[in-house]
């Protein structure tokens, strides 16, 4: 966000630059100041802003004494060639009278006039409700849904470049760099279907980015997948949804897929020389991360159906009962059919995948031993992927 400040008062601008950093911002606002009205004009007449914070009595020129420059600014609204003859503007005085003259004319032309004391703070929810307002649309390249934590404290843990946490319309979000592209890491307030589409949509309708992915872990069947395999829902489809009856569960899987060049690109990716080996690079597992009967850490990935439900499985004979749904089901967890529909629904149509490590089969003997290295399998997985799908 672009702001500018016209402001000859140290103190005053520092109140007000303070009150902007306070501010909930993903990216930190770049913050123009002008102390007089010829190096402000000299400014907003060849750089575009996207809000103005004006005093109202400052120096015309760096030599001369404070003045009322209402008339000024006036002209500069009026002024067709000037590049914020429409940007949002707030007037900020601290002369009260000044503040009582300009009120018409500015208001006629788009500025909101507001007096400002040192001793009363009145005009700081003013002007925090102007930047609340007039905070430019966000836009990045891709979001990734990480269903906890520490899916997502995965990003740092492999040196990529991530930011602090900021909470933007109830959205727990870190910017991500990958390369030229920048996008963000969102984590829902709690697992589940329900939660994730939620996040989905709302990062799609906030952010409009280009590609929506998802990293993290899953469970996956024995007789398709082994721990740390990454897994990409070619199709996923939701498993906890249909009819109880007097017989039981009678199931009615909703599905969505995804788009076919996305899936031929994604194919190609997975399918790579070297890939495998980029997921594994540099990852020491410790004595508990090996899977059983093996003395070192490897993995697969490819195109694979799979489920989503809004409960976690740890037990044998539900997941045996999974396998029957889909003869080529390689994977369950708890998100990604939220995801897929949530992209697969949205005006905007995102590319959209999900991109999961496998920690378990669950199985009642489910533990937290394999997700450390599962979370960074997959966030390497996942970045590789955006960033060719976004090449």
């Amino acid at each position: 966000m672009k702001i500018f400040i016209l402001e000859d008062n140290d103190l005053k601008f520092e109140a007000v630059k303070e009150l902007i950093s306070q501010k909930s911002m993903l990216e930190p606002p770049l913050i123009t100041r002008a102390e007089n009205f010829f190096h402000a004009q000299r400014v907003l007449e060849r750089e575009q802003y996207d809000i103005l914070i004006l005093d109202l009595v400052v120096p015309v020129r760096p030599d001369g004494s404070p003045e009322d420059i209402t008339g000024d600014i006036s002209g500069l609204r009026l002024d067709e060639l000037c590049k914020n003859r429409n940007t949002p503007a707030i007037a900020l005085t601290q002369f009260e009278e000044k503040a009582e003259e300009g009120f018409r004319n500015l208001n006629n032309l788009g500025v909101t006039v507001v007096t400002y004391s040192s001793d009363d703070g009145h005009w700081i929810g003013a002007i925090d409700r102007f930047i609340e307002l007039n905070q430019p649309p966000l836009k990045y390249d891709f979001v990734i849904i990480c269903a906890l934590r520490k899916e997502r404290d995965a990003y740092h843990s492999l040196g990529y470049s991530i930011g602090e946490e900021v909470i933007i319309d109830d959205l727990s979000c870190k910017v991500l760099t990958i390369g030229s592209l920048r996008g963000l890491v969102v984590v829902p307030t709690r697992m589940g279907l329900v939660s994730s589409a939620i996040t989905s949509t709302k990062c799609i309708e906030r952010f409009k980015p280009k590609i929506i992915g998802m990293s993290g872990i899953c469970a996956g069947f024995d007789h398709s997948s082994k721990i740390y395999d990454v897994i990409v829902p070619e199709r996923c489809y939701q498993h906890d949804s249909g009819k109880w009856t007097d017989d039981g569960f009678i199931m009615e899987p909703y599905q969505a897929a995804l788009d076919e060049s996305v899936r031929l690109k994604i194919d190609r990716i997975l399918n790579r020389n070297g890939f495998l080996d980029s997921l594994l690079r540099d990852i020491i597992p410790g004595a508990t991360e090996f899977p059983p009967g093996t003395d070192a850490i490897s993995c697969s990935a490819k195109l694979a159906v799979s489920s989503s439900g809004s409960s976690v499985v740890a037990s044998s004979a539900q997941s045996e009962d999974m396998k029957l749904y889909h003869r080529k089901g390689a994977a369950f967890e708890m998100e990604a059919y939220a995801l897929y529909d949530a992209a697969v629904s949205s005006c905007h149509k995102p590319i959209f995948f999900s991109a999961k490590s496998v920690v378990d089969n669950g199985s009642v003997s489910k533990s937290d031993c394999y997700h450390r290295i599962a979370c960074l399998v997959s966030a390497r997985a996942c970045t590789t992927i955006i960033s060719e799908l976004a090449a």
